[in-house]
């Protein structure tokens, strides 16, 4: 039968704790000492009064009794659980990360490779290129084309004017014809009177 004979705690650093735990045997005393602290993966500012959490997406801690997830992703890049415990676990794209496009991890677990949607371009697919190109077009389009009907409808006022004031002239002109007649009518009357 083994009887526990005694038992002690001693403090390490704020997370880790030995304790030490004695057994007696009939014959001879065994002893056991472990070290108490989080799971690797985990981390407690203090492990006895604050319950130990899993590390946040995007960090990681390989070492038991972390204070702190130490290990951090590459920009981009970031865990696909909580609790991760190595850089390898850095294997996922961040939501949205390639914008208008795909996106993979490098092999290296160091950043993410986009592979742009038709349309777009640059490292994170985020500026439109043939949105660019199509809006540019469309504008020198529209450009040119208010350009000539502007130009048109100018010229057709232009011209409705000129032809009206051509008109008048030609009007002015019968009535001068007209009463250049009814003034030698008149000359020839008064000469045939005097």
């Amino acid at each position: 039968a083994h009887i526990l004979s005694y038992v002690t705690a001693k403090r390490l650093s704020p997370i880790f704790y030995e304790l030490t735990l004695s057994f007696a045997t009939g014959r001879s005393n065994t002893l056991y000492t472990m070290t108490m602290g989080c799971n690797a993966g985990e981390f407690s500012p203090d492990f006895l009064n604050v319950p130990c959490q899993p590390c946040p997406l995007g960090t990681f801690s390989s070492v038991t009794g972390a204070t702190a997830c130490s290990g951090t992703c590459h920009p981009g890049v970031t865990t696909a659980t909580t609790g991760s415990t190595q850089a390898s676990d850095c294997r996922v794209c961040e939501s949205g990360v390639c914008g208008h496009g795909s996106c993979a991890v490098q092999a290296d677990y160091s950043g993410v490779d986009c592979v742009c949607h038709a349309g777009w371009t640059g490292s994170t697919c985020t500026r439109p290129t043939l949105a660019i190109a199509l809006a540019s077009t469309f504008g020198a389009i529209l450009l040119c084309g208010l350009a000539y009907f502007g130009c048109r409808s100018v010229m057709r006022s232009y011209k409705r004017r000129l032809y009206s004031k051509q008109q008048d002239l030609e009007y002015i002109a019968r009535v001068l014809d007209e009463k250049k007649e009814e003034l030698e009518e008149l000359e020839e009357g008064w000469r045939i009177a005097h």
